[in-house]
Order: C-alpha cells, then sequence, then structure tokens
C-alpha cells in the first residue's frame, strides 16, 4: 500500500510549476533592469566604476527569492552582450548562517564552477573571484539570505574585501 496518491501528486505538480506574476514583480524587473542599464553605461565609458546593487526585502516565504531567480534566469538566457563584447552572467549563490568573509569568497567561487582550496586566504579567495567574474562576463552576484551572514563572530572577521 502506498501512502503516495500519483494521480493527486500529477495534479499538484502542475500547480506547484506555475508561475504567477504579482504586482511588485513589476517593480522588481524594473529596478534589475535600472542596475543593469547604469553597469551598461558604466561599462561603455570604461574606466573603473562602482555598480549599483539591488536589496530585496520583505516578509517570509512571499516569493522575494523565486521572483529575483526567475529574472537572473531570464537575464542569463537573453545572453546579452556587455560592452566587452561577452555575453552578461549573474552568479547565484544561497547562504546558509553567519560566515566570514573568507567563506563568502569560498562559497562564491563554487558558484562560479571554480573549486578552491579552503585553506587559502580571504585575499586570495577575493582575487580569484574577480578574476573568474572577468573571465566569465559576471557582471553581478546575486547572494540569497545574506540577513544571516556577518551577523557575529569578531569584527576583522566582517571586514569587508576590497571590491571589484
Amino acid at each position: 500500500m502506498s501512502f503516495i496518491d500519483q494521480n493527486r501528486v500529477n495534479a499538484s505538480l502542475a500547480l506547484q510549476r506555475g508561475h504567477y506574476t504579482f504586482p511588485r514583480a513589476v517593480k522588481l524587473r524594473e529596478a534589475f533592469e535600472n542596475c543593469l542599464h547604469d553597469y551598461y553605461v558604466k561599462a561603455s565609458i570604461g574606466g573603473h566604476f562602482e555598480a549599483r546593487g539591488l536589496l530585496v526585502t520583505g516578509e517570509t516565504r512571499v516569493g522575494k527569492a523565486s521572483e529575483t531567480v526567475r529574472l537572473v534566469e531570464k537575464f542569463n538566457a537573453s545572453m546579452t552582450a556587455m560592452p566587452n563584447g561577452k555575453p552578461g552572467k549573474i552568479i547565484y549563490c544561497k547562504l546558509e548562517g553567519s560566515i566570514s568573509w573568507k567563506d563568502l569568497g569560498h562559497k562564491t567561487l563554487e558558484a562560479l564552477g571554480y573549486p578552491a582550496n579552503p585553506r587559502r586566504t580571504q585575499g586570495e579567495f577575493w582575487n580569484m573571484v574577480r578574476h573568474q567574474c572577468r573571465e566569465q562576463g559576471v557582471i553581478r552576484l546575486y547572494y540569497d539570505e545574506c540577513q544571516h551572514a556577518f551577523t557575529s563572530g569578531p569584527k576583522v572577521q566582517r571586514k569587508a574585501p576590497r571590491p571589484f
């Protein structure tokens, strides 16, 4: 005797896979596009610049990550060429619990598909992240569940690495 009703599962799959666009998704897409536009213009000018970030906040379990991941997937699938001629890419990295900048560098390298020895220093990790991002055409890093990161530990452990 099975405890799983396969007919019920099949009916539920279609509902679970469905995507329902909420009004907030329009605002999120607009903010997302503004960040990409800003990046593209600054990259077209050349030289060093600071890219804008996007912070998405809201109640738990309301679809923030789902909507954002959906935008990231659509952007990556679009193969939009950046001023350097490479298709722009956004990397997704989910964080869990309190972590150090060194841990974040290691997790970011893993998300970039680049294996790294965990014995490396924080500086080495972030130099490799910068290099891999340039080589792979990564223009954004999307960190999910950041609210738990860097909330404990010594102050030196939470010190940010230098920007790209």
